[in-house]
């Protein structure tokens, strides 16, 4: 069997294959082929498929930690009966029956599967970036969004675009962290023939695009951080794994001063999972406090105290 070589990667998109890339390039292709004013017309929900509170669940359930665990443990057609099958039936059904009620087309990211390509996660994270930022007038995040990696990262991703962090200036590193080709692609790789003005009306468009709860009620910078406040303290708590989350949390604290990597948000405040950089951390839950105030970043600086405390012996090491 061939085997496909990765390169260190700093980016989501440099850490695809070549096939990959192609495959995502393909598939958003057929998006694409739908024009007219698809932002009026279409939205995208959010919904666990691989993760979430059921795979959490049967982590505590068996008394291990990581996923690779549990696959050693219980075998992976165990975790997709359990896990992945009720995340997708959940799913369809809530998509169907939300565009019946809205009299919108909603894009069910559990309905596509890239399986016999090999598509790692990352190469469906690279689609549904794009798609949600050329396409979705709106993003609705299913129940139980915040424990799901999936959901949390698309959900920073709309926000980073919600908030106008994205300038015709930082396209380069929008292109860099996202492959972010969304104003037309072939102006953008002829760079001496970019028409800024279009490219400014692009992202003042796409920045309109707004964010609901599986009531539709449309949800604020605030609503956000105070779930991923809770459910971050309550990963740590039971000694599940929480840095893909912490890092988006800390990303929209920073939010919008500037385009970065998400990825690097975790990478600057990390370094081993559990091994946090206690004063970096406390540097931006303190913007944080500021910004949003204790309700909203309390349970989020608990959490932090709480790595910070077991780290040097004031906690218990595993609360399973």
């Amino acid at each position: 069997m061939e085997t496909t070589v990765r390169k260190e990667a700093t980016t989501l998109f440099e850490s695809l294959s070549a096939e990959e890339l192609l495959g995502v390039k393909t598939v958003l292709g057929a998006y694409r082929s739908f024009r007219g004013p698809r932002r009026d017309l279409i939205g995208y929900i959010s919904m666990p498929i691989t993760s979430g509170r059921r795979l959490n669940n049967l982590l505590v359930k068996n008394n291990v930690r990581y996923l690779v665990q549990l696959a050693e443990k219980c075998g992976n057609e165990m975790i997709y009966e359990e896990v992945i099958k009720p995340n997708i039936k959940t799913g369809v059904a809530f998509v169907d029956e939300r565009g019946a009620i809205d009299h919108l087309l909603y894009i069910a990211p559990s309905v596509f599967e890239a399986k016999k390509w090999r598509w790692s996660q990352d190469a469906y994270m690279a689609l549904w970036y794009q798609v949600i930022a050329e396409m979705a007038g709106r993003h609705i995040l299913m129940d139980g969004w915040q424990y799901s990696t999936g959901c949390v990262h698309e959900t920073y991703f709309s926000l980073l675009l919600q908030q106008g962090a994205i300038k015709s200036k930082d396209l380069a590193a929008a292109k860099h962290c996202f492959e972010m080709e969304l104003i037309s692609s072939d102006a953008y790789n002829k760079l001496d023939n970019i028409n800024f003005p279009k490219i400014e009306e692009q992202l003042r468009e796409i920045s309109k695009i707004t964010i609901h709860d599986e009531d539709n009620q449309t949800l604020t910078t605030a609503d956000v951080l105070i779930k991923l406040s809770n459910v971050i303290y309550e990963l740590v708590e039971f000694q599940l794994p929480y840095k893909d989350l912490l890092g988006p949390a800390l990303g929209i604290i920073c939010l919008p001063d500037f385009l970065h990597n998400f990825r690097e948000v975790g990478v600057w405040t990390l370094a081993d999972e559990g091994e946090a950089d206690y004063n970096k951390l406390q540097e931006i839950l303190e913007r944080g406090q500021q910004i949003y105030g204790e309700e909203v970043i309390g349970k989020l600086r608990a959490g932090c105290d709480f790595l910070h405390k077991r780290k040097t012996g004031g906690y218990p090491t595993n609360v399973m």
